[in-house]
């Protein structure tokens, strides 16, 4: 037996999946069957092979380089990454905004009065645990580690496009509105334009679990059946695979930080694997359990840690200050929202680092893009029953107000103490990781509140890997039912166990700037498909009817109760 065939077949026997002994059977990889029983009956799905194993084996040669040449391994990352803001930060910044319209647009007309799966579909999830989950698996993992660090970034070197003394009073408020931009509305539209396009063409148009779904409006069967739908699907995987393991390295530090501060063992390579093996180990046991208990419960226990720590620090912290700076950023973001989202440094006023504004936004965008289209996988599965309209507030409105209650409190506790004595020696020293825990330290009953932000930032990554993973192995798998919210679990945590080991690797060679560039290169080709599926998004709310093959839409604004002109309910079933 040769080493290809035993690596073929072990893949296979962790995945669940079963090659046809049968002669004469199909020998595409997409192919290869596998019967497991679902509400009490067989059905057959299918490993998609030109989905699995193409980002599978690319991935595995992109660990090897990291392992083998680090110099190499970041020239070329770096290379891309120069070459991408170098000449594509006005369509990251264009599409950002034009994201945030279409979604108000889509949230407010008659067409947020359509129920995602026909007037008859059953709601997977309540509100409260849905907002949990969309919370969990998109931004608040980065939140908790850039919300008190970032601040001290942008005051410390703003772009000089702006004029700003550094570490000013002025540098403050612009810092401040800056962070809402980053981890606000823009941010979230991304996220839930994805998955609002998604839940409509995966329940009501009835197209396949698949990537190309999303843009099946604008090129029919062909977005969804063939090699352009692997190809789409595969690249995307892809994509995320990049952008999941840069950002799981950023956690890797946070969590890692706070270990340091609590034990005084100091954060290095050993520390950091340790920390990524134990997301694994957890992750594995979450994915073992499946949505409906492990991220269902995991996801609502982090947003009640969530919102004690905003309470205690609120509390007991400069609160006067906090309400008051805040209240003033936000005007401050109100009154620049268009230049700043549109901002991309043309003049070259700042430099090429992770300080100037313009590349930060960028990068920050890009990051989310790369996890957009497989994210709105899982989202937009979990909008059935509910109205278009639910689906965005659940996935912009109320997660931005809540990210900005965040920035409120833990940038502006930051920025204050910054003020008084600056933080720029410890966050060079120490690291970015370092700031959260320091602004605790002034605080009481920090050997309480130290290790519960710890924990949370753990959980917080653990369900962002659970959910994600889930997706991906879901798109591997073909010939599921929009009853079925499971994957294979070993497909789940074969997919996770590749990227905890990027995610490792970036963590202990190229550290928390390598990972963002590894991040943000992989919303590059991701941005493209996003804004495919805002364009098939507009061409669906110019004539809704004629997509919705669940519930037509009545002309009035208001949902299908048989009143007015009606066309039949087709079969919404799969």
């Amino acid at each position: 037996m040769s080493l290809i065939t035993l690596f073929y077949r072990s893949i296979y026997t962790i995945t669940g999946y079963k090659s046809s002994g049968r002669k004469g059977a199909q020998t595409k990889d997409e192919e290869v069957l596998v019967m497991e029983k679902v509400s009490g009956q067989k059905r057959k799905s299918r490993l998609r092979g030109w989905v699995f194993w193409p980002p599978f084996l690319v991935l595995l040669m992109v660990l090897i380089l990291g392992f083998v040449s680090q110099d190499a391994f970041l020239k070329v990352v770096n290379g891309v990454k120069d070459w991408i803001w170098g000449n594509f930060k006005w369509l990251f910044s264009g599409y950002g905004l034009a994201a945030v319209g279409v979604c108000f647009y889509a949230c407010f007309s008659k067409f947020g009065n359509t129920v995602i799966g026909g007037k008859d579909a059953k709601p997977i999830l309540g509100k409260f645990n849905w907002f949990a989950i969309s919370l969990c698996t998109t931004i608040a993992a980065g939140l908790m580690f850039w919300a008190a660090a970032e601040p001290l970034y942008l005051m410390s070197d703003p772009s000089p496009f702006f004029d700003i003394e550094p570490n000013s009073p002025q540098a403050a408020v612009f810092a401040m509105a800056q962070m809402y931009l980053h981890w606000g509305i823009t941010p979230y539209a991304i996220y839930a334009l994805a998955a609002t396009v998604f839940a409509f063409t995966y329940y009501n148009m009835k197209k396949p679990f698949s990537l190309g779904a999303c843009i099946s409006p604008l090129l029919g069967e062909r977005a969804t059946k063939g090699r352009l739908a692997d190809i789409i699907d595969a690249l995307c995987i892809f994509i995320l695979c990049a952008g999941m393991s840069g950002s799981l390295s950023t956690g890797a530090f946070s969590v890692a930080g706070g270990i340091s501060n609590i034990t005084g063992i100091p954060t290095n390579g050993i520390m950091l694997i340790i920390v990524m093996a134990a997301i694994i180990l957890v992750y594995t046991i979450s994915a073992s359990s499946g949505i409906m208990k492990g991220i269902k419960w995991l996801s609502s226990f982090n947003v009640y840690i969530f919102s004690f720590l905003i309470l205690f620090i609120f509390l007991f912290g400069p609160t006067k200050f906090i309400l008051n700076f805040g209240v003033e950023s936000v005007g401050e973001l109100m009154d620049s929202f268009f230049m700043r989202n549109l901002f991309t440094d043309s003049m070259n006023l700042g430099n090429s680092s992770w300080s100037s504004l313009g590349n930060m936004k960028v990068g920050y965008w890009a990051s989310y893009l790369a996890w957009a289209p497989v994210t709105a996988l899982f989202l937009g599965k979990l909008a059935r029953g509910y109205k278009i309209r639910d689906c965005i507030i659940i996935n912009l409105f109320v997660p931005t107000v809540f990210s900005m209650i965040w920035v409120s409190i833990f940038g502006g506790t930051a920025i204050h103490m910054h003020m008084q004595e600056s933080l720029i020696p410890l966050l060079e020293t120490s690291g970015a990781e370092s700031i959260v825990y320091k602004l605790f330290e002034v605080l009481p009953l920090r050997q309480l509140c130290i290790p519960i932000f710890v924990l949370a930032t753990f959980i917080s990554f653990v369900t962002a890997a659970d959910s994600n993973t889930n997706a991906i192995a879901s798109v591997c798998t073909s010939g599921m039912s929009e009853e079925e919210m499971e994957a294979p679990a070993g497909l789940k945590i074969l997919w996770g166990m590749i990227i905890g080991v990027m995610a490792a690797v970036m963590a202990v060679f190229t550290g928390v700037g390598g990972a963002k560039t590894l991040a943000s290169i992989g919303g590059f080709p991701s941005m493209f498909l996003q804004i495919a599926s805002c364009a098939a998004l507009i061409k669906i709310m110019r004539h809704p009817e004629k997509y919705d093959k669940c519930r037509q839409d009545t002309g009035n604004g208001k949902e299908d109760t048989g009143e007015g002109k009606h066309v039949q309910d087709t079969d919404c079933g799969r």
